[in-house]
């Protein structure tokens, strides 16, 4: 097994031993696959993210009454729960393509210790996936769903807040 030191010292073009290729592949695969694992934590934690922030701020802009914030503050405050949500998609979008990427690369360390037997998780998912697609891409439309619906939900809320505001109802402008 080579340290640290002597992988700096050695010539860049000798052959490295299969053992420690399999030994490099084995230790980047348990990396990558924690890393996975962190990004899907935050993917979670944006998720709740889009909810309880808006809920809290508008919570707040409905219980305050007349006093507090006035003017432009306030058309901002009712529109940036808006804004965050899809900032919050967006981010959640490119996350998921970092693990889609990941895993693509997963799937090629896998392939050096796949078996007919054994194949890997990324394999695995990759054949579920060839079998049967339709049973995936609901999935994907839940996830883009679930982010639109915030974003309708909160445009709504800060439409009818506003126009509520500026004095405009389904009667017309208030006299």
């Amino acid at each position: 097994m080579m340290d640290a030191a002597d992988a700096f010292e050695r010539d860049p073009d000798a052959d490295v031993s299969e053992s420690d290729m399999l030994q490099f592949h084995l230790e980047e695969y348990k990396s990558l696959r924690t890393e996975i694992g962190r990004w899907s934590a935050e993917v979670r934690f944006l998720e709740r993210s889009g909810v309880i922030g808006p809920v809290l701020l508008y919570s707040w802009l409905f219980t305050r009454g007349d006093s507090g914030v006035a003017g432009h503050a306030e058309v901002v405050l009712w529109v940036a729960p808006v804004v965050c949500v899809v900032f919050l998609w967006v981010r959640t979008v490119s996350v998921k393509r970092f693990e889609f990427v990941i895993s693509e690369y997963i799937r090629s360390i896998e392939t050096v210790y796949r078996r007919p037997s054994i194949t890997g998780w990324e394999h695995f998912l990759a054949d579920q996936r060839g079998k049967d697609k339709s049973a995936w891409h609901p999935l994907v439309g839940i996830e883009h769903g679930y982010w639109l619906l915030l974003v309708l939900i909160y445009a709504i809320v800060a439409f009818w807040r506003l126009s509520s505001l500026a004095g405009l109802t389904t009667a017309g402008p208030a006299a």
